[in-house]
């Protein structure tokens, strides 16, 4: 039996439960397995695998053990062609005595184990298995295909610890820390360590680890999960969680800084509310809940992870979201994408507060369902929503809106489908985005969630990663 491990207390751990169940015989450092020769070099941390033993083997057995050697696998000027199988039933004949599949299986073996600078021989070689022949001019020489095993010199192939390369040493570790903090992505870390002249046999793996490394000592004994709850309760967050009560596991997480409560507390008119994804590795989305100041500022009120996007969940976040508004006080106007959940739940939470759509949103839906319409044409599609559509929902008035909405369904009859779909799925909506409606409430100029994207861009490239865990989200 062979043990094989980069620690040496689990090989002791895994000899000693084994001795407890088994009668067993330490016999020293592996020198050969499977046919193979391990060589050890501790000075350079290296190990070789070499089959000299089993290439003199399949010399003999095939009868090449005087053969010529030559040092490329497969020259150039080796063709091999179905021209050459046998066509005749003699040659046929001739070949069966040939052991050309035994011969190719032998040297396979060798190329899996310690030679894959030969697959690419091999895997011209195997081609012809069904019906081998030999070239019209070597019909009495059948060894060509065995020369490519044998050599004066033998690569073997050489496993270094550590990929060959050093460990990190105190100063690059502290570099990596102190940029880590301040969530500069790994490529950049070790480009600024190559820089100063650190890290020169680093590569990115070990930034990654050594990351790992930093969060795994961070958070101690504790989980993620407990380690971003005792963070945001070290920094007076304000902070809401909700877990399954069969799994225990958290489906709802939402906190606030500090400062972003104060700012809501004077500027409470205008929130917007929007979704990303691929920010996290357990694939919950998140849920942005930005605010607006009087002189076009943003800033991020709450950051919220769900499990679903329904009405249940929205409604748990909206209810919270409410408790951090001042007495007496709400917002002028909420801004969402048309999503059906959040709907219901912005009407039973903030059911006097205006709520409007996104048009950004809406004017992409639009267009594509035209260009669908119009036989597929973006073109065609992309005039409909600059054109009639824009002058539909930019109407001043109701008498306007109305107005355009009958000469576009006159332009548009023979397009009956396009007539239905906007009635039936954004104009009962239109008091959350025609302007005829939108201008008598108090917006601030937000006429959708473009803020919150920008947000979401930020967050990601700040992230720098879209499988991290919670732990990951703090600087």
């Amino acid at each position: 039996m062979l043990i094989a491990s980069l620690c040496l207390k689990v090989i002791d751990h895994v000899k000693t439960c084994l001795s407890d169940n088994f009668d067993m015989k330490y016999l020293g450092d592996s020198t050969r397995i499977l046919g193979m020769d391990i060589i050890r070099n501790i000075k350079d941390c290296s190990l070789f695998l070499i089959k000299s033993a089993y290439m003199k083997k399949i010399l003999d057995k095939f009868s090449m053990k005087d053969v010529r050697s030559v040092t490329v696998p497969l020259a150039a000027h080796f063709m091999l062609s179905k021209e050459q199988s046998p066509k005749t039933e003699p040659e046929k004949c001739d070949m069966k005595f040939v052991p050309y599949d035994k011969a190719i299986g032998s040297i396979m073996y060798l190329m899996v184990s310690t030679r894959p600078d030969i697959a690419y021989a091999i895997s011209c070689l195997s081609r012809y298995m069904a019906n081998p022949g030999l070239p019209r001019d070597r019909r009495l020489d059948d060894r060509w295909e065995l020369r490519i095993v044998y050599g004066k010199h033998n690569h073997h192939p050489i496993y270094i610890s550590g990929h060959g390369l050093s460990a990190l040493n105190e100063a690059e570790s502290k570099v990596i820390k102190d940029l880590s903090q301040s969530h500069v992505p790994p490529k950049k870390i070790l480009a600024n360590l190559r820089k100063n002249g650190l890290g020169l046999d680093a590569y990115s793996k070990q930034i990654y680890n050594e990351k790992a490394k930093l969060r795994r000592l961070a958070r101690g004994d504790r989980t993620v999960m407990q380690h971003l709850i005792g963070l945001l309760e070290e920094h007076n967050y304000y902070k809401w969680f909700r877990t399954d009560e069969t799994t225990h596991a958290v489906i709802d997480l939402m906190w606030a800084h500090p400062l972003s409560v104060e700012l809501l507390s004077k500027f409470p008119y205008v929130i917007l509310l929007d979704s990303t994804y691929k920010t996290n590795q357990y694939k919950l989305p998140l849920l942005e809940i930005v605010g607006v100041t009087p002189v076009g500022k943003k800033f991020t009120v709450e950051v919220v992870f769900m499990r679903h996007e329904n009405e249940e969940h929205y409604t748990w976040v909206l209810q919270r979201l409410k408790r951090l508004f001042p007495p007496h006080t709400l917002p002028s106007a909420l801004v969402t994408d048309c999503e059906l959940g959040l709907l219901k739940a912005i009407e039973n939470v903030f059911p006097t507060v205006p709520h409007l759509l996104c048009l950004w949103h809406i004017n992409i839906n639009v267009g594509r369902r035209a260009s669908k319409c119009f036989g597929n044409s973006r073109r065609r599609g992309f005039a409909f929503v600059v054109g009639p559509w824009q002058t539909l929902v930019t109407s001043v008035c109701e008498e306007d809106f109305y107005r355009n909405y009958r000469v576009l369904v006159n332009d548009y009859a023979n397009h009956p489908e396009l007539i239905e779909y906007l009635q039936d799925t954004w104009l009962i909506y239109k008091e959350k985005f025609v302007k005829a409606w939108t201008d008598l409430v108090f917006h601030l100029g937000n006429t959708s969630t473009s803020r919150v994207e920008s947000n979401h861009r930020a967050l990601k490239r700040w992230l720098a990663s879209s499988t991290g865990g919670f732990d990951t989200f703090w600087a």
